[in-house]
């Protein structure tokens, strides 16, 4: 539910209230509803989306959240784009960043960054294998300019 604030709400807890996992697939709830009616409507919008981490305090190889364990289903999520992009999504792109994408999607998976410098690729900036705290974000924000 949405209230006339616009503030989601799951399982009657406002977006604020909710747990770490409930807000992730409220997030990516809301960014996919936006995307996907964009794309259909033929709006304003480049027909682009990006996901870093879906799966972003849902469990991930640890302890799921308790409070929306039973909604879990990162399978239905991939199973889902993989159905809309060939139907009423086609032209329209999804990047996935995940560190542990479902079998499901393997064929989809374009690169797979080993962590390790000694094997390549070790991230997606090749020169970055420092831990040096400077600004990085301007590095990032103009990648042309590196």
């Amino acid at each position: 539910m949405i209230d006339t604030n616009l503030v989601p709400h799951v399982r009657g807890d406002s977006y604020r209230e909710a747990s770490s996992g409930a807000r992730t697939l409220l997030t990516l709830a809301w960014q996919l509803a936006v995307f996907e009616v964009a794309v259909e409507s033929s709006a304003s919008h480049p027909g682009f989306l990006m996901i870093d981490s879906p799966q972003k305090n849902l469990g991930h190889g640890s302890t799921r959240d308790a409070a929306i364990a039973d909604a879990i289903a990162i399978d239905d999520l991939y199973r889902h784009l993989t159905s809309w992009l060939a139907e009423q999504g086609s032209g329209a792109q999804v990047i996935i960043v995940d560190n542990s994408p479902p079998r499901l999607v393997e064929d989809n998976v374009v690169v797979r960054y080993s962590r390790s410098e000694e094997r390549p690729p070790y991230g997606l900036i090749d020169d970055e294998t420092t831990t040096d705290e400077g600004d990085g974000d301007e590095r990032l924000a103009h990648p042309g300019q590196a």
